[in-house]
């Protein structure tokens, strides 16, 4: 998925449970989706790169639990998300992932909240 604007909808990108393996998110604006701007549901080997992910309501990247899954994200800009106006809803930072994760390969700084 490349070069899209993801805004305004009730979730941004939702990979499925247990996709194909491979899937690459670059170059997108997600923006201002009332739950995650990115949400991986146990989807393996996801490269997610130079993307801007912002003003989603519950979290920019959330990783579901499950089996470990190896994911590269690298180069995104990662901002003021997890602002949902309902404060049990909100989380206080912008990236979730599953303790389960064996391998994950992040490009700092992510602006994460803490």
């Amino acid at each position: 998925m490349r070069g899209n604007i993801i805004r305004g909808n009730i979730a941004g990108i939702r990979l499925a449970s247990g996709g194909l393996p491979g899937a690459l998110i670059e170059n997108n604006l997600i923006a201002g989706n009332a739950s995650f701007g990115i949400e991986n549901d146990r989807t393996p080997q996801v490269v997610i790169r130079n993307n801007t992910i912002v003003a989603n309501g519950l979290a920019g990247y959330r990783e579901q639990f499950g089996p470990p899954v190896s994911i590269s994200f690298v180069n995104n800009i990662v901002a003021f998300n997890g602002t949902h106006p309902h404060p049990a809803q909100a989380r206080s930072q912008s990236i979730r992932c599953s303790p389960t994760r064996q391998t994950a390969t992040f490009a700092w700084p992510l602006n994460l909240k803490r």
